[in-house]
């Protein structure tokens, strides 16, 4: 997971920077330090301006590949994201993942919902027989949401 992570952002700094660019980069450490933030910003700045010529060279091309890409995974990408992110926006993705496995899990349940209810003769409480289904950390999350909100 780390290996694909570091090679998508080596794949983006690739695609919008260029050989001098990385040379300044590398020599950047051994100016003096009154001079390495001017540089930084003089480094930053020309990549941006790179990166809008790159665009603007290669706006078919980009658009056609944009076109061309498949969803994002979006379970597979809060990992991705997380070691970059301050503790509360690890807890948002925290949540964000588990409303989604709660959602993913209730519509799993709700296609079985119609046979179930057929199957019950005493006309139970639909939502009894969904739980009847679930793990009990499931239950906890079914139950917060129902309730108004999941806690940690």
């Amino acid at each position: 997971m780390e290996k694909d992570r570091e090679e998508a952002i080596l794949a983006f700094d690739t695609i919008y920077t260029n050989n001098h660019m990385k040379m300044m980069k590398l020599l950047l450490p051994y100016l003096k330090q009154e001079h390495q933030i001017k540089a930084a910003i003089y480094i930053k700045w020309q990549e941006l301006l790179y990166t809008i010529r790159f665009s603007h060279h290669h706006d078919t091309l980009c658009r056609q590949e944009i076109n061309n890409s498949k969803e994002p995974d979006l379970p597979s990408l809060v990992p991705s994201l997380m070691p970059y992110c301050s503790e509360n926006e690890k807890q948002v993705l925290s949540r964000f993942t588990q409303m989604q496995n709660m959602m993913n899990t209730y519509k799993d349940i709700l296609q079985y919902l119609p046979l179930l209810q057929q199957m019950q003769s005493d006309r139970s409480d639909p939502m009894e027989m969904m739980k009847a289904f679930m793990s009990p950390e499931q239950m906890e999350m079914f139950g917060a949401f129902m309730e108004g909100g999941l806690e940690d």
